[in-house]
């Protein structure tokens, strides 16, 4: 590293090397207020809630379907947390009945519940459990969107390489990702855990979270390396560090090429004995990736990403 270079650390999310200029990604805010509604209008409110239920839901099933056309099964899955949430009774139907009896807007019924629901999943100690928020933060978006008329920000409609900067992402968002014109992301917050990892690595997008500044220190196009392995960015590198990624990029490239054409032979020291060749996995849907690169088994399976 250039002692002329900017260096922020994160947390490595998705491994890669990513050189590119920033792009950075705000979330537009919401500022929902509250309203009461005459009784005769409640039963047309309520419509109006369900109405953006249905189309939330309707934007879930066509993710699903276009991110499964390009990773596996189990990543596409991970939007059924989604759809679960659009159709939780403790969600849907508790707005509903609190429309009806408060007559207040839908808006302020439903985000005062789904921030109930991400302060109380917020205090949970397991980081693992605690990362889901981002999936309630994203339906929550997704509604309030609908209900308030409010554009989501295409990020499948970038049209030249960038590196997305963020305060956070949602799984959506991670997985609306050009992958041709997005090189890489980071944001201030998240951890390896999350579904917005997950579908990263599945999706081979080099990522680094957790940094906690990025969006304050980062200006438009500004150059960027994102080492997605070691959770670095570079921030305005010097051409000698350029170059130095350029070229690791490279030999990864080659290494990759040359390994695979190793994939049938046998894992044979020169003394003759055979060694089992395992590969880790967090998603059922990598064991098609390890097989194919030459695995006999499986090694470490992390289960708790089937829950």
């Amino acid at each position: 590293m250039s002692e002329h270079d900017r260096l922020i650390t994160g947390i490595a999310a998705s491994p890669g090397i990513a050189i590119g200029r920033a792009f950075i990604f705000d979330r537009a805010g919401f500022k929902v207020t509250e309203h009461t509604i005459a009784d005769p209008e409640i039963d047309r409110e309520i419509a109006r809630f369900r109405k953006a239920i249905d189309e939330a839901l309707d934007e879930v099933v066509a993710l699903q379907k276009r991110i499964s056309m390009k990773a596996d099964e189990e990543i596409s899955g991970i939007f059924r947390s989604h759809r679960a949430v659009l159709e939780d009774p403790e969600i849907v139907d508790v707005t509903v009945v609190r429309i009806r009896r408060e007559a207040r807007n839908a808006e302020f019924i439903f985000d005062d519940i789904m921030q109930g629901w991400i302060a109380s999943m917020s205090a949970v100690e397991n980081p693992f459990f605690r990362e889901r928020t981002a999936d309630f933060e994203d339906v929550r978006y997704r509604v309030l969107a609908r209900l308030m008329g409010m554009a989501r920000v295409p990020l499948q409609e970038l049209d030249e390489p960038v590196i997305i900067v963020a305060h956070n992402l949602s799984p959506t968002d991670t997985a609306e990702i050009d992958r041709s014109h997005v090189c890489g992301f980071v944001t201030d917050v998240g951890g390896q855990a999350s579904h917005t990892s997950i579908v990263a690595k599945g999706l081979a997008v080099p990522a680094v979270v957790g940094t906690n500044v990025a969006t304050r220190e980062i200006e438009e196009g500004t150059r960027l390396i994102v080492d997605g392995a070691a959770g670095l960015l570079f921030v305005d590198p010097s051409p000698g560090t350029i170059k130095r990624y350029e070229e690791a990029q490279t030999e990864l490239s080659i290494i990759e090429h040359e390994l695979l054409q190793y994939l049938d032979a046998p894992a044979t020291t020169e003394d003759g004995h055979t060694v089992e060749l395992s590969g880790n996995i967090e998603l059922p849907g990598e064991v098609e990736t390890v097989l194919s690169h030459g695995a006999d088994s499986i090694g470490l399976y992390r289960t708790e990403f089937l829950y």
